[in-house]
């Protein structure tokens, strides 16, 4: 009989953020490697393709959506609504179910609370799988202060949780390393687990058979793409400052996809600039992500300073798997910096440090070969070490074991 494992996750297809397509991957995944797999979730709320099913079965994977509002992402008080409302639609619909075995994804981050109290009351067992580490990125950005009361009550509530939970997973070696340090989390219950992209999806495609770079005007240019959210996580303000500079080289274009919290101010600085060497576009179709993303030479991945180890942007992986050079805009202590500089396929600068980014820019421009080498080395580590397949038989082998407890 299959192991039975039930995902509570925010996002699912069709969403086209990057933690729908990687949770719809992993589901589909695990149900292909005989695991029996249902899917809580709510309808699609960004870059979607309308009203879904409430209940149905897609490639091997049961899916329910429980109600939400669906106010966007454009406020952070809208984003806020629309997680409670799903948490407390998700906790009357799983609050009579019978005993499961759980994978909480910490999408919103305070769901994991949610497996912590239904624990309690139907003794089921379940794994977290943290994509970023609560309170500590909203203390680091300014949200909330670090020794203010909800600091202090989330703290609690993440150590209730972190303690019940059976297994953690999360999504680097530095990320494990912080969390490790959190109440209620001990070493051998942390296990690291990378995101990933599919290199058979996503694959080097030459700018001649690309449709895309013809539709852009992009032919001829060094593309630097930013290609994701736009939001309080990034450091976008360095990218655009080396646009500024580089201005006179018409041979480079940078080009943003996709939306967020900065777009807006970005869109306004560039044309208070007057900047012709930038292009906004919003989120793409993932089925349009083999042509996208291989419409770019550089990817840049950018974290706010001081979030290193609390999160890891999974935009790295398919950068990796398009075959683009990695420009990482991050501290020296990221697993973006560590996968950078131990597979040799890009180069990091600091967040402000502008100078240090034209100068990448520059000599990638200036010295082609180093370009493709770096390239080659992006795809070929993608497919070495983070490719789709290597992460779900991680995945399956973890949870398999853990529902023959």
């Amino acid at each position: 009989m299959a192991s039975m494992l039930t995902i509570l996750t925010q996002h699912y297809y069709p969403e086209t953020a990057a933690t729908g397509q990687l949770l719809t991957d992993l589901a589909v995944g695990l149900a292909k490697e005989g695991l029996d797999v249902t899917v809580y979730t709510v309808q699609p709320s960004y870059g979607a393709r309308g009203r879904q099913p409430r209940c149905e079965v897609r490639d091997g994977v049961r899916v329910n959506r429980v109600f939400s509002t669906r106010f966007g992402r454009q406020h952070i008080l809208f984003r806020l609504v629309d997680a409670v409302s799903f948490c407390l639609s998700l906790g009357s619909r799983l609050l009579l179910a019978r005993r499961m075995n759980l994978l909480i994804v910490s999408n919103p981050p305070f769901l994991i609370w949610l497996g912590w109290m239904l624990s309690l009351l139907h003794v089921h067992s379940y794994t977290l799988l943290i994509h970023d580490i609560y309170p500590d990125v909203a203390i680091r950005l300014g949200v909330i202060a670090g020794n203010g009361v909800t600091a202090r009550l989330w703290r609690r509530l993440n150590e209730c949780a972190y303690r019940r939970a059976k297994r953690i997973i999360t999504l680097g070696e530095r990320m494990g390393e912080r969390l490790a340090l959190h109440r209620g989390v001990t070493p051998e219950k942390v296990h690291v687990i990378h995101n990933w992209a599919d290199p058979s999806f996503i694959r080097p495609l030459a700018r001649c058979e690309n449709p895309f770079v013809r539709e852009q005007g992009l032919s001829g240019k060094l593309v630097v793409l930013y290609a994701g959210n736009m939001g309080r996580f990034h450091d976008l303000e360095t990218l655009l400052e080396a646009a500024v500079r580089l201005e006179a080289r018409e041979e480079v274009v940078f080009l943003f996809i996709g939306g967020g919290a900065k777009k807006k101010r970005l869109i306004s600085y560039a044309s208070q600039k007057h900047l012709k060497n930038i292009q906004f576009l919003p989120y793409q179709p993932a089925d349009d992500l083999p042509r996208t993303i291989t419409a770019g030479d550089v990817g840049v991945v950018s974290l706010e300073r001081g979030t290193e180890g609390l999160c890891v942007p999974s935009k790295l992986y398919t950068y990796m798997a398009g075959g683009l050079a990695i420009l990482a805009l991050t501290g020296p202590e990221s697993e973006v910096a560590d996968i950078v500089e131990r597979h040799e396929c890009g180069a990091r600068a600091s967040q402000g440090d502008v100078d240090r980014v034209v100068s990448l820019l520059e000599l990638w421009l200036e010295d082609p070969e180093l370009l493709e080498e770096h390239k080659s080395r992006s795809r070929q580590c993608l497919v070495d070490e983070f490719a789709r397949g290597h992460a779900v038989r991680r995945y399956a082998d973890l949870l398999s074991r853990a529902t023959e407890r």
